[in-house]
C-alpha cells in the first residue's frame, strides 16, 4: 500500500512538471514609431537613423512609442544603450515634454500607456574621446503585456553625407517645447540630493565627490505642490553598481523605515497638501581595486508615484575619483670627469650611475635612529679598546721595571 501511494505522488509531481508554465497574455502592441538623431554641434535641423559626429559634438536623441491596441500597454520600460564615448546628460531626459532624471541606459520607466495613446522621449549626450569612430545605438522597449521593440541609429566619424543613408524627419514647428520646472504637471514633486558623510559634507548637493571607500547619505525630499492630497505614495531607488546600500539606514522623517525602497518599493503613505518628506538613506563607495584610474560617475535613480499621480522620477549622482600614489623613480645622475692624454689634451669621461628616491620621513627617522644607535656603539667599543691598549702597556711596563729591578739586585750582590 506505501509502495501504490508512493508511486501515484511520484506521478502526480510528474504530471505537474509536464505542464508547460503559463506566459505572461499579450494583449497590447507598443511601436517604436521613431528613432533619431541629430548633431546640434552642427545645427541639425533633422532627426536621423545615421548621422556624422566628431568628439565634442552633443547629439540629441528622439524617440516615439505608441500603443496601437486597444488595451492598455502595461509597465512599459525603455532602454537605450550608450555605448562608451556618449555619456548621457541626465538632465536632458524629456518625457512628453516634462523633464525627468534617470540613467537611460539602466532603464527609463515609462509606466502605462493607454490604449492608442504614445509617449515622446528626448535627451542628450555630448561625445568625448573614447568614441572609437563608430556606433550602433540601440533602442529598446519592454512591458508587462506586449512583445519587446528595438530600433537603431548610427554614429560614424569618418564619412560625408554622400556615404550616408539618412531616413529624417524634421520636428515642427519644434523638436519638443521649451524645458519646464521639474514635475510641472504633477502634484507630487521629488528632488534627490546626497552629500559624502566620511568628508563630514554638511551642504546637500546633486553631484557628491567621492572617493573609494567613502560613506554617503542620500536625501528624496517628496513634496505635494498643489492644495490636494497625494494619496498612497510609494517610493523606489535604484543604486549604481558601485553603490552599496547600507541596510537599515532608511528613515522617514527620522523615522526608520523599510529596507524595501531598495529591495523593492516602500510605502510612505500619503502626502497632506503642501507638506513635505524627507526620506533619507546611506550607501558606501565600493573599495578602490572596484575603479580604474579615470574618475567614474555613479548614479542614484529615485522613483516614486501615487494613487492620484502617475511615476515620476528624479536622480543625484557621484563623482568618484581615486587617489593615485606617485611612483618614484630612481634618479640618473651624470658627472663629467676630465683626464688629461700624453698629449696633454683633456677626455672628458662621462660615468651615470641611479640614486634611490629621497627615503621618506618615517624612514629617514628610523634610519638617523640605526645611524644614532651605531655611533653610540662604536665611540664605547673604541674608549673599550683604549683601556684595553692601556692596561697592557701599564702591564708591559711594570714587568719590564721588574726586570730591571731584578738586574740591579743581582750586580749588587755579585760585584765584579
Amino acid at each position: 500500500m506505501k509502495k501504490l501511494s508512493f508511486v501515484l505522488l511520484l506521478a502526480s509531481f510528474m504530471a505537474l512538471a509536464a505542464i508547460p508554465p503559463v506566459s505572461a497574455e499579450i494583449s497590447a502592441n507598443v511601436d517604436l514609431q521613431r528613432y533619431g538623431v541629430r548633431n546640434l554641434s552642427k545645427n541639425e535641423s533633422t532627426y536621423s537613423q545615421n548621422i556624422i559626429a566628431l568628439e565634442g559634438h552633443e547629439l540629441e536623441f528622439s524617440l516615439n512609442l505608441k500603443n496601437t491596441s486597444g488595451h492598455q500597454a502595461s509597465g512599459a520600460v525603455l532602454y537605450v544603450y550608450l555605448p562608451i564615448g556618449f555619456p548621457l546628460d541626465s538632465n536632458s531626459i524629456y518625457i512628453d515634454g516634462t523633464r525627468t532624471g534617470g540613467n537611460i541606459s539602466n532603464g527609463l520607466f515609462l509606466g502605462n500607456i493607454d490604449a492608442n495613446s504614445q509617449k515622446d522621449i528626448v535627451f542628450k549626450t555630448k561625445i568625448n574621446v573614447y568614441f572609437n569612430g563608430y556606433a550602433a545605438i540601440q533602442a529598446l522597449v519592454i512591458g508587462n503585456n506586449f512583445s519587446t521593440a528595438s530600433q537603431y541609429v548610427s554614429v560614424t566619424k569618418n564619412g560625408s553625407a554622400n556615404n550616408t543613408i539618412v531616413y529624417g524627419f524634421t520636428p515642427s514647428p519644434t523638436p519638443w517645447p521649451t524645458p519646464t520646472p521639474t514635475n510641472q504637471s504633477h502634484i507630487l514633486g521629488i528632488s534627490v540630493l546626497g552629500k559624502n558623510l566620511t568628508k563630514q559634507n554638511t551642504n546637500w548637493q546633486k553631484t557628491i565627490k567621492a572617493e573609494p571607500g567613502d560613506l554617503l547619505q542620500f536625501s528624496i525630499m517628496l513634496t505635494a505642490n498643489t492644495g490636494l492630497t497625494v494619496r498612497n505614495v510609494y517610493l523606489k531607488d535604484t543604486l549604481d553598481s558601485f553603490l552599496d546600500f547600507v541596510s537599515g539606514s532608511v528613515k522617514i522623517n527620522d523615522t526608520p523605515a523599510s529596507d524595501a525602497l531598495i529591495s523593492g518599493q516602500l510605502f510612505s503613505g500619503d502626502l497632506t497638501a503642501s507638506s513635505v518628506k524627507f526620506v533619507k538613506f546611506q550607501a558606501q563607495v565600493r573599495n578602490a581595486p572596484q575603479f580604474g584610474k579615470e574618475a567614474i560617475i555613479l548614479s542614484n535613480i529615485a522613483q516614486v508615484w501615487a494613487e492620484n499621480n502617475s511615476l515620476i522620477s528624479d536622480s543625484s549622482s557621484v563623482s568618484v575619483a581615486v587617489k593615485q600614489t606617485e611612483e618614484k623613480k630612481p634618479v640618473a645622475v651624470v658627472a663629467t670627469v676630465k683626464k688629461n692624454t700624453s698629449s696633454g689634451l683633456p677626455i672628458v669621461a662621462t660615468k651615470s650611475k641611479l640614486i634611490a628616491p629621497k627615503e621618506t620621513a618615517k624612514t629617514a627617522s628610523k634610519n638617523s635612529f640605526l645611524g644614532g644607535t651605531i655611533a653610540f656603539g662604536s665611540f664605547w667599543l673604541l674608549i673599550i679598546l683604549i683601556l684595553i691598549a692601556l692596561v697592557i702597556f701599564l702591564a708591559i711596563s711594570l714587568d719590564r721595571e721588574k726586570k730591571k729591578n731584578r738586574e740591579l739586585t743581582l750586580t749588587k750582590t755579585n760585584p765584579a
